[in-house]
């Protein structure tokens, strides 16, 4: 198994963690089959090469095509009705959960 470790010191968001996992070697197709497993659709991914203070990096955009809103329930149903592995299911929740958590300290 590969490991990253992130240091986002001034923070990192989703679309700038998916497009280091992209420049990594991570291939655009096999993230779209990965989504697919979640039956969520209205969306599309578009990346674009961006320079930043002389650094280069991928940006994953997620384009949406409606305005569904998801609690933090409902992605986690999502995920647990997924056709995703259950070993990946509980990483993902436990993720969501470390994320919300961190969310409600923040707000």
């Amino acid at each position: 198994m590969r490991v990253a470790y992130i240091q986002p010191i001034g923070g990192a968001s989703g679309d700038m963690l998916l497009g280091a996992l992209l420049d990594l070697g991570l291939p655009l197709s096999e993230l779209r089959q990965d989504l697919e497993k979640l039956s969520v659709s209205g969306y599309d991914l578009a990346v674009t090469e961006e320079t930043r203070r002389e650094m280069r990096g991928s940006k994953l955009n997620v384009l949406t095509h409606d305005d569904t809103r998801y609690s933090p329930r409902s992605m986690l149903d999502v995920v647990m009705a997924s056709d995703l592995s259950d070993g990946l299911k509980s990483r993902a929740a436990r993720v969501l959960s470390s994320l919300w958590a961190a969310e409600c300290r923040v707000h």
